[in-house]
């Protein structure tokens, strides 16, 4: 049998398939080497779309071929070896690889995906309702709370908002300061693990970046103390593969690799799902990485030098407060300079008054005042900041001055129907001006009327549809920002010119099936879309 009809027979399958059909299986297997591609007799696995948990890490993350079966590793390919590898962002399901949500590996279609998972844009992710360990597997417009995509009602958790719940935020974005920021891309912040970088970075310090070739891999160090690539365990420092599947020592580490589970009961990690292990029973089961208890870490929360190293036993490296002594942590090893001592920090004190984010909050926070130059709140005294200078300072709320009526506007249309505001097209900003111009500098594409706006193309910024060309709709789509895009039968090149969770198929967006995800009543055929999915 080929690969593209195990992969078509894969898609068939009922969530929790029969002997009847397992047996059926088996038998168009039985005319393959060893019985099919990858296959391995004694495995017992089989689909647990409900409760398969989604991970961003693999058990290996540049797999040989199979010499028995050829080409594997790669979605739709065979599984790799006795222990059924698959590339990063992949794992094996079912004896084939498919792309886990939030690994940063393309789709084309549902099947591609892992765990029962859909194909949005291009990258797979989890709809609402399922599962999850963090909001980068979640589907556009969704957030990980309690271990299950939601859609929040309040308007928080996108790129540029306020944080819900205090410190949750929407896929694709991360709580950074009270306000949500992008995360997962080179440069940017970690996600929340496990799926904390795209399938070719790694969490450094904080940021993604490509991996550190000299540590992470078999045989080198741990990077940053205990991080290790794909299904590799950080042992006394060095990372190496574990001795068998699951063979992980802690909790923490055994939940951020599919399909382990922790049992507290006998503190050993094994095979299993969310319900429980596959093998025997666990009173104290931990799925999740949220689930493992065990003794408070005093030093975990702390983040900044200076709050680490004022408490006992703490010490701060590689971005993070960690246990130890004066020569260093106590267990893995630091990457950069440890900090035992509050002098021995080198990065500077972390600012209270950046939290507020305009002149009045600010201006009302002990010992802090408004620079208007830089657009920031810092500490200070009724004479200016405490480091740095500023020579617009406010220190009072009298001293504040009144927001620019034009500043905010991001498109003409609602640029040109504010009073004295005027949108340059060449910079995309809406600027205080008149009939001739703005007000200070130039612009050659200067629009102050409403009829003077040229309407926004695909993918446009806009208020309303009224500011989008013509058959074009003005709403979210999986770019996270609400846009100009094409609803069903419009034209497109990419599934980011159409609306919702539509897809772009031969050039035009279309609509979405029964089952399939959605955001709104439009994305869907039958037009109804109930929890995140068309009726």
């Amino acid at each position: 049998m080929s690969y593209s009809s195990l992969r078509a027979l894969r898609a068939s399958l009922p969530a929790a398939p029969s002997v009847f059909v397992l047996s059926a299986l088996a038998s168009l297997l039985s005319g393959c080497p060893d019985g099919g591609p990858g296959v391995r007799p004694d495995s017992g696995r089989g689909i647990d779309a409900a409760e398969d948990r989604v991970d961003a890490y693999s058990r290996d993350d540049a797999p040989g071929p199979d010499v028995r079966t050829g080409p594997c590793g790669d979605v739709g390919e065979a599984c790799c070896g006795d222990l059924g590898t698959c590339s990063a962002g992949r794992r094996c399901e079912t004896e084939l690889c498919c792309a886990v949500p939030g690994g940063g590996v393309a789709c084309d279609a549902p099947e591609d995906c892992c765990g029962g998972a859909d194909c949005v844009g291009g990258a797979c992710c989890s709809l609402q309702g399922t599962a999850c360990r963090s909001s980068a597997e979640c589907c556009t417009d969704l957030l990980c709370q309690d271990g299950v995509c939601a859609r929040p009602m309040a308007a928080c958790g996108h790129v540029g908002e306020a944080c819900c719940a205090g410190n949750e935020c929407r896929s694709g974005s991360v709580c950074a300061g009270g306000r949500c920021e992008p995360c997962g891309g080179d440069g940017e912040l970690c996600c929340a693990p496990p799926s904390e970088c795209s399938a070719e970075l790694s969490c450094q310090s904080g940021h993604c970046a490509m991996p550190d070739p000299s540590c992470g891999g078999e045989g080198q160090p741990c990077c940053a103390g205990d991080r290790c690539t794909g299904a590799l365990a950080c042992t006394s420092g060095t990372c190496a593969m574990p001795s068998s599947e699951c063979a992980y020592l802690d909790c923490g580490e055994c939940t951020n690799h599919y399909p382990c589970g922790w049992c507290g009961d006998t503190g050993t990690c094994g095979v299993g799902t969310a319900s429980g292990p596959s093998a025997g029973s666990c009173t104290d089961w931990s799925w999740l990485a949220s689930d493992c208890t065990g003794p408070a870490d005093s030093c975990a929360d702390a983040t900044d030098c200076e709050t680490c190293t004022a408490r006992s036993g703490c010490g701060f490296c590689d971005g993070a407060c960690r246990s130890g002594d004066s020569s260093g942590p106590t267990s893995g090893t630091c990457t950069g300079d440890w900090a035992w001592i509050s002098f021995e920090c080198s990065s500077t004190p972390v600012d209270e008054c950046a939290t507020n984010t305009d002149c009045e909050s600010c201006t009302s926070a002990s010992r802090c005042g408004w620079c208007a130059g830089t657009g920031r709140c810092v500490s200070g005294d009724s004479t200016g900041p405490t480091s740095g200078a500023c020579t617009d300072w406010s220190w009072l709320a009298s001293e504040c001055v009144a927001a620019d009526p034009c500043v905010d506007a991001t498109t003409c249309g609602d640029c040109t129907s504010r009073s004295e505001c005027g949108f340059c097209a060449s910079t995309g900003e809406c600027l205080t001006g008149d009939a001739g111009g703005p007000t200070a500098g130039v612009c050659a594409d200067w629009s102050y009327t409403a009829g003077d706006c040229a309407c926004s193309p695909l993918q446009g910024v806009c208020a309303s549809a009224a500011a989008c060309c013509t058959d074009l709709s003005c709403r979210r789509g999986v770019s996270f920002e609400v846009r100009c895009c094409g609803e069903s039968g419009g034209s497109c090149t990419t599934g980011a010119d159409c609306c919702g969770y539509m897809d772009c198929r031969s050039g035009t967006c279309a609509c979405r099936a029964a089952g399939r995800g959605c955001l709104e009543n439009a994305d869907c055929c039958s037009g109804t879309c109930t929890a995140g999915r068309c009726a």
